[in-house]
């Protein structure tokens, strides 16, 4: 998900999607994790963006939870972040 504000405007040339040239960017994230153990896990995580050189450009962390067992957990959020990092980032770890 991302979500643009009113700035000079150009197109992505992927996607023709008409791109602020400055501003801030909402992005989200979303995952399912799965316990298929039969005791419950509990756990923190994050999400991190890097560039193409491994620098992390953004990150978001998540809260203590826990899983029960044999049951799925969705988590998800959403984060704002300059545009032009947002141009940086070429892989995203959980």
């Amino acid at each position: 998900m991302i979500s643009l504000e009113e700035f000079p405007k150009f197109t992505h040339k992927q996607t023709g999607q008409v791109i602020p040239s400055r501003g801030v960017v909402t992005w989200g994230w979303k995952c399912s994790l799965k316990n298929p153990t039969s005791s419950p896990i509990t756990f923190r995580g994050s999400v991190k963006l890097y560039d193409e050189d491994g620098f992390e450009v953004d990150e978001d962390d998540f809260e203590q939870v826990t899983i029960p067992p044999g049951r799925t957990k969705e988590f998800q959020s959403t984060l704002t972040t300059d545009y032009e990092n947002l141009k940086r980032i070429k892989n995203l770890t959980f």
